[in-house]
């Protein structure tokens, strides 16, 4: 908002003097003291007038009177003073706004969103003006790993989506297997009539006979794939023979052993993670126990939560 300015004269300014305006000399006071007050005036309560303005201090047999003349910016003659609103605004050293990438926080399709909003921006009329023409040749590098970006995210998706149905396939087999043998194995107990010999002769193994077992060993083929549910993540290794049960383990950072903590405890080779922050990578491991001691820990495998 601009402020009054009071002008400056050029040469001395002469106040009105008995000498230069032959009014009464008992009148002088008076018009000393409207010419300071007007002048107060101007630089306090007419900050907000826009226009310019000025008062001239004319002397007659009645006293000061005040009229508008036209604008002169610094000037001042036997009593007229002149006034402007016109005033120039001070350098202020502006503090430079830095931007912020804020990308480590942040999900593949974030960054991906973040990118096409960059793109679409920097085409945008205001992005061109202040960008430039041609553009920079980092813009068209934004567009090329966006795309890049978003590619290699589709694929993935493809890949978990294929491994998801393997596995649904392996487990129905599995299913089917176990179904089967169950059924061989009544068949069989009939057959046999409880004989070992010949429950050996069938390729069956005879129950209350211990088989040595040994060392648990670690379990093999830790898969992860992303759940259809927010921030879950399905688990699943080869089952390990004599095991009794299976032990699940989870961290954000595998460097440190103490980041593991425990998810679950089952008897199957396969879980579901839940709880899990959406967009956080994330390992995963497993072991097994049986009558004895707990068994190594597998290969870790990693997966961010969906």
């Amino acid at each position: 908002m601009p402020i009054a300015t009071v002008g400056i004269p050029t040469g001395p300014m002469l106040l009105p003097t008995a000498a230069t305006c032959p009014a009464r000399k008992k009148k002088l006071l008076p018009i000393v003291l409207w010419f300071v007050t007007s002048a107060t005036w101007l630089s306090t309560g007419n900050r907000g007038n826009p226009q310019r303005w000025s008062t001239r201090c004319a002397l007659t047999a009645n006293g000061p009177a005040m009229s508008l003349d036209p604008p002169r910016y610094g000037t001042a003659r036997y009593g007229v003073a002149r006034y402007t609103s016109a005033s120039t605004t001070g350098g202020v050293k502006k503090r430079m706004a830095k931007i912020a990438l804020k990308l480590d926080r942040l999900s593949v399709n974030d960054k991906i969103e973040k990118g096409r909003r960059g793109i679409t921006a920097a085409g945008s009329t205001e992005g061109v003006a202040v960008l430039g023409t041609p553009a920079p040749a980092e813009v068209a590098a934004l567009l090329g790993a966006t795309n890049g970006l978003e590619t290699a995210r589709d694929d993935k998706v493809t890949a978990d989506n294929n491994a998801k149905t393997a596995t649904q396939v392996q487990l129905a087999a599995e299913q089917a297997f176990d179904e089967a043998y169950a059924a061989y194995g009544r068949v069989g107990q009939t057959k046999t009539g409880g004989d070992p010999v010949k429950i050996g002769a069938i390729g069956m193994d005879v129950a209350g006979v211990p088989t040595p077992l040994g060392p648990m060993p670690a379990p093999q083929g830790l898969v992860a794939t992303m759940s259809e549910l927010a921030g879950c993540v399905d688990l699943m290794c080869e089952p390990v023979k004599g095991a009794k049960m299976y032990i699940w383990q989870v961290c954000s950072d595998p460097m440190t052993e103490a980041n593991w903590r425990q998810v679950d405890v089952n008897t199957a080779s396969k879980m579901t993670v839940t709880g899990l922050t959406s967009g956080t990578k994330y390992w995963f491991r497993v072991a097994v126990k049986a009558s004895g001691a707990q068994g190594p820990w597998s290969d870790p495998a990693q997966k961010m939560a969906p």
